[in-house]
């Protein structure tokens, strides 16, 4: 039932719509302003599928995001949430979270890069209805390397004063040195992996075998 849920959010994804009649509705649901993710793992961004105003989706066991349309998101070879599944799909990658509890997903991805106007789809298992569409991913780890150095400080020291939403840690709109201070709190964090990003292959035959 997973990767039949994969398959029908990477549909959806791709035609940018949803399901009339899903349980699932966006409106009632929320998604962080944007994806935020460090090498360490340790910064959150928060989906909470919802059915009606404050009643979570009880059926929803996962949650997708779709990363396809993030060109320069760099994810570690290691994840280290046991809940989080980084799966490759007709080539495309697909971020998946368990749900805890149910219809609440909490991701700490271990990566880097920063970039807006990009897409990034976020999607439930139970109907495939489009949460959100996100269009920036940020770290503290700027230019992607998997490690937060002084050369990423300097990248985000030239955007103070600026309202590039890549330097926005607190998401008030501004790049200050008060996103300055989040970032430098990460100063040294580091993949745990090296190498390309492990995933687990998906393939139309795959899920139509599990059916049969």
């Amino acid at each position: 039932m997973r990767n039949l849920a994969l398959a029908l959010i990477l549909s959806l994804a791709a035609c940018g719509t949803a399901r009339a009649g899903a349980d699932c509705v966006a409106a009632y649901s929320t998604v962080d302003s944007a994806l935020v993710l460090c090498p360490a793992g340790d910064l959150e961004f928060h989906v909470a599928a919802r059915i009606a105003p404050g009643v979570l989706a009880f059926r929803v066991f996962y949650i997708y995001l779709y990363l396809g349309g993030a060109p320069g998101l760099q994810l570690a070879a290691h994840q280290p949430d046991p809940g989080c599944t980084i799966a490759s799909f007709s080539g495309q990658l697909v971020a998946e979270q368990g749900c805890s509890p149910f219809g609440y997903a909490t991701y700490r991805l271990s990566g880097g890069g920063c970039a807006t106007g990009v897409s990034i789809p976020v999607g439930n298992s139970h109907d495939g209805v489009i949460l959100a569409t996100r269009v920036t991913f940020l770290s503290p780890d700027q230019n992607g390397d998997l490690i937060v150095d002084g050369g990423d400080l300097a990248i985000l020291n030239a955007k103070l004063g600026t309202h590039d939403p890549t330097g926005d840690f607190d998401f008030d709109g501004t790049v200050t040195t008060a996103d300055l201070a989040i970032a430098r709190a990460h100063l040294g964090h580091v993949a745990a992996g090296t190498g390309p990003v492990s995933t687990v292959a998906s393939t139309w035959g795959r899920i139509k075998a599990m059916y049969r």
